[in-house]
């Protein structure tokens, strides 16, 4: 079972929703995306990360 698989069938054990917040790295800055995951990283269930091409 994945990571994924295992955080979704915790949360439905304890009827609780998924906080899954989606940033682009890259925007408005690398180093700001990766204060944005961190700050996100430790509140968020499972966090998506898309990529911001220039």
């Amino acid at each position: 079972m994945s990571r994924i698989e295992n955080k979704f069938k915790e949360l439905k054990e304890r009827r609780e929703g998924a906080l899954i917040p989606y940033i682009t790295l890259g925007d408005p800055s690398i180093e700001k995306s990766i204060e944005i995951a961190q700050a996100l990283g430790s509140k968020a269930d499972i966090l998506e990360l898309g990529i911001h091409l220039r």
